[in-house]
């Protein structure tokens, strides 16, 4: 791992877990952690402590808020997960700019971004899950295909094909009866599945959400609707499989659904590729040398 010349970091995003994944990591450093958009108390910390590093993700800081913050030392690093382009106003891209750093885990969104604001500020660094919280249980697969995330329109068209053609999709979600699963809840409705899928988000462009990251680490059959981004970082049929549209996606279900061997090792193979290419290490490892390189 790196060791970093800075000493410490100021952590707003993208949460509590995320600054004691770096705690533990690295216990040289003096991590601090604040929730999101606690403007004022992040300043506070900032007042009463020597930050070097400070990751955050608020589109809408106050006026000078970046500004004070660089003055006193800190090297900003805007990070957001997964932004649409759709909805990038030019207040937006004018907060990035003043950042020190900007980190974008979709390459579809870094790609444009570069184009909006100065190209060495814009870091494309591949989405990572936590596998301190996703692993893989023993578990017997006793649902043969579900769904974990938001209730969106396009979405639904999929697994009403798929439910057309006799099947039931088990959905997970805070929209859904099923309710929002996450951490252990999460890793044991993965456990129970036969088949996951993970259809995109609308806005995204060709990009992949970490939901088929956390699916993998804890070892599920990922059927992910087709992005552009899965070819650069997984081997489709061996990782993972995709689907191109509703009918594609009945026929994948029912293909995997006869043939568990191959979905089990396609499972497996998969999982050892998150756990050893995608973790949060590898992904601090090279936020930490972008910044030693930058003369953060």
């Amino acid at each position: 791992m790196i060791k970093p010349s800075f000493k410490s970091v100021l952590v707003s995003y993208p949460g509590k877990t995320f600054a004691e994944y770096i705690e533990k990591r690295w216990p040289e450093l003096d991590v601090h952690f604040c929730k999101p958009r606690s403007f004022e108390e992040q300043t506070e910390i900032i007042k009463k402590n020597k930050i070097d590093i400070m990751l955050m993700r608020e589109w809408y800081p106050p006026d000078g808020y970046i500004e004070k913050a660089q003055k006193k030392g800190c090297f900003v690093i805007h990070w957001r997960s997964h932004p649409h382009i759709e909805g990038m106003t030019d207040r937006r891209l004018r907060l990035m700019a003043k950042c020190d750093m900007r980190i974008v885990e979709g390459k579809y969104c870094a790609d444009w971004m570069q184009g909006q604001i100065p190209k060495s500020k814009v870091h494309y660094i591949p989405r990572a899950v936590n596998e301190d919280i996703y692993f893989p249980l023993a578990k017997e697969r006793t649902i043969q295909v579900s769904f974990i995330g938001g209730k969106m329109r396009s979405r639904e068209m999929i697994f009403e094909e798929i439910e057309r053609n006799g099947l039931h999709v088990h959905r997970f979600g805070k929209q859904y009866p099923n309710g929002k699963v996450t951490g252990e809840k999460f890793r044991e409705t993965v456990a129970r599945t036969m088949i996951n899928l993970c259809p995109l988000k609308p806005g995204t462009g060709t990009d992949i959400s970490d939901r088929e990251l956390r699916v993998m680490a804890s070892g599920g059959f990922c059927l992910h609707e087709f992005a552009g981004e899965i070819p650069a970082r997984f081997e489709i049929g061996v990782d993972l499989d995709t689907f191109y549209s509703p009918k594609d996606a009945v026929e994948k279900v029912w293909y995997y659904l006869d043939n568990p061997e191959e979905r089990e090792q396609i499972a497996m193979r998969g999982m050892n590729l998150v756990r050893q290419k995608y973790t949060y290490t590898t992904f601090l490892n090279e936020v930490f040398r972008l910044i030693e390189c930058q003369g953060g």
